[in-house]
């Protein structure tokens, strides 16, 4: 993959709000963004979306880049369209794009398309971080939480790792240090009154998603911890790497082990997303991936189950999906979001005998619905 420029890690000049959260003046102007926030009166345009109850997960199309995770999860009911955003990729724009489209679409379903452009008709959300990783979260920072069409009003993500007081490796590799701190400074620029919550090491809670639910689990340790982190470095051998190599992979591998996995479900159908959980090698089955399985058992299988870490070099993990992750059946599919994963995961998936697709050309939206069915759809996202 191509290095990030310095400019997707740093807050940009134009991002004025942020920059001023992370000066010596940032408790006066963040009481000054909740007040206005607190005031600020708008209408949400998902109940525009109601209907016929269903769930629906897309996996965004993200072509300009070599691999990116962003995901829209909505929730019909007889009420409202509840929309919950996961990641958002790279700063591209495209997964903003995207989520407006839904917002035009509503707006168009309440007789309002004429009001596209004002502010005061916002698209409420709930924000899910599976990790802190520029790959997942630099369009929320920089496209998403800015934008004045979107009110946030909670966010879910990782408890914060030990591993983010560790200077003894690459900081500028440790998501849970600058990206999650860039992250923080944005939600309280642009949504100061979200509500902000912190899913524990070994915790797995189970909301309500519209007429179905959704759980959200996370690893039984932090691996960031010293005896933890041990581990990682003797099942991925770094000590036969550079010492540079050394420096950068380790704060990226704890934050990767460290994801939020999230299941969906409904009538009895449901769907997974796995972050990026690593799973690395063949010669080894108690990776964090391994372990993951073990902790959640049953609990992780689903009809519908993205590849962990995009299916980009990762084609030891399609054993686990198959034999202890996807529900066999003529729905089952695996789902790769990385642009080059179809030449790594996709070829074992291939020769295994397990159905699979991925999303370089269009986004692709899965939607259950209240008679168990499973549509799948490529292209545009579309209100049912």
């Amino acid at each position: 993959m191509e290095k990030i420029p310095a400019a997707y890690r740093e807050i940009p000049n134009h991002m004025k709000l942020m920059q001023l959260m992370a000066s010596r003046w940032h408790k006066p102007a963040h009481a000054l963004c909740r007040l206005r926030a607190k005031y600020e009166r708008y209408t949400a345009v998902n109940s525009f979306g109601k209907g016929a109850p269903h769930i629906s997960l897309s996996f965004l199309e993200h072509p300009a880049k070599e691999k990116s995770d962003g995901f829209i999860l909505t929730a019909r009911t007889e009420e409202e369209l509840i929309v919950w955003l996961s990641d958002g990729g790279f700063a591209t724009g495209e997964s903003l794009a995207q989520i407006l489209d839904l917002r035009r679409q509503l707006l168009a379903a309440g007789g309002l398309a004429h009001e596209e452009n004002n502010p005061k008709y916002k698209l409420e959300v709930t924000y899910l971080v599976s990790h802190f990783h520029i790959d997942h979260v630099n369009e929320g920072i920089y496209y998403i939480l800015p934008n004045p069409f979107i009110r946030v009003k909670r966010v879910y993500y990782p408890q914060i790792s030990v591993y983010a007081q560790d200077t003894n490796h690459n900081e500028n590799c440790n998501g849970d240090k600058g990206i999650r701190t860039r992250f923080m400074l944005s939600q309280k620029a642009y949504h100061p009154l979200a509500e902000m919550i912190s899913l524990p090491f070994n915790d797995c809670r189970t909301l309500p998603f519209g007429r179905g639910e959704i759980t959200l689990m996370m690893p039984d340790r932090d691996w960031g911890m010293p005896e933890h982190r041990e581990m990682i470095y003797k099942l991925y051998s770094h000590d036969q790497m550079t010492e540079e190599k050394r420096r950068d992979a380790m704060p990226v591998q704890v934050v990767n082990s460290n994801c939020v996995l999230a299941r969906m479900e409904y009538a009895g159908r449901s769907m997974l997303l796995t972050g990026d959980a690593m799973k690395k090698t063949f010669e080894f089955d108690n990776e964090p991936f391994d372990r993951l399985i073990t902790q959640y058992g049953d609990k992780l299988r689903a009809d519908i189950v993205k590849y962990p870490h995009h299916g980009q070099a990762r084609n030891p993990a399609w054993k686990v999906i198959r034999d202890h992750m996807l529900i066999p059946g003529p729905d089952a599919m695996v789902v790769l979001t990385g642009n080059d994963g179809y030449n790594q995961g996709g070829k074992f998936l291939t020769e295994n005998d397990v159905p699979w697709m991925d999303i370089r050309e269009k986004t692709l939206t899965f939607t259950i619905t209240s008679d168990g069915k499973i549509h799948r759809e490529q292209g545009k996202i579309k209100l049912w």
